[in-house]
């Protein structure tokens, strides 16, 4: 375990245990384009172990730093809590005849387009220390990566931006960036330009939820 200490101690991963192969995984049958591919990152053993360590130790600290809004990847919540309380609000809208309107957001390519300045920001922010971030930081902006392309590897390039599915901390780290989302609609909500909606006797106010790169607003 002598990769663990020296990524402990100087906050460095070695190039050649930070290497992915890229496979494109069919998402549907007739495939017309790229688009219709996803991109997962097959990422070594020695690298997943210090990938399952962080996100571990990430996962405790969690619910701490993530909104209640947010329900994947987070302990004790899971997506039918999600459908539940949609379903609970559209009741009582018909119910009560009032109306409202339900805005689905959804990320395109969201785990490629995220800014690692601006994690590394929003990790700041939540009060993880230098050393983490250190740590984060060098896991997602020094893989070399190559593309499996009829099982032969393309020339490795670098990556500048989003995390690499297949990567045990990306689910995490995600959730992180987009709390930054989640914290715009609450300014909102506060500056009284999103109301939300009340039910269960006005004992739970919600205004919007979130799984993963899916957001969800209640108007």
């Amino acid at each position: 375990m002598k990769f663990m200490e020296e990524i402990h101690r100087n906050g460095l991963v070695v190039e050649e245990l930070n290497k992915s192969f890229i496979v494109l995984i069919p998402k549907c049958i007739n495939l017309k384009s790229m688009k219709d591919f996803r991109p997962i990152s097959l990422v070594g053993a020695l690298y997943k172990i210090l990938a399952k360590v962080l996100a571990n130790r990430k996962w405790k600290v969690i619910n701490s730093v993530v909104g209640e809004s947010q329900m994947a990847f987070v302990r004790n919540r899971q997506i039918l809590d999600s459908l539940v309380i949609t379903e609970e609000i559209i009741h009582q809208w018909k119910k009560s005849r009032e109306g409202g309107f339900l805005v689905k957001l959804d990320f395109e390519k969201a785990y490629d387009s995220l800014d690692h300045s601006f994690l590394d920001f929003m990790l700041k922010e939540m009060g993880f220390g230098w050393h983490w971030r250190k740590w984060v930081s060098c896991c997602i902006s020094t893989p070399r990566l190559s593309v499996l392309v009829n099982g032969s590897p393309t020339r490795q390039f670098g990556i500048e931006r989003g995390f690499r599915q297949g990567d045990p901390l990306s689910p995490f780290l995600f959730n992180v960036a987009v709390e930054g989302l989640s914290a715009v609609f609450k300014k909102a909500e506060a500056m009284d330009l999103m109301k939300g909606i009340s039910f269960g006797g006005n004992v739970v106010h919600v205004t919007h939820l979130q799984f993963t790169d899916d957001t969800i607003l209640y108007l």
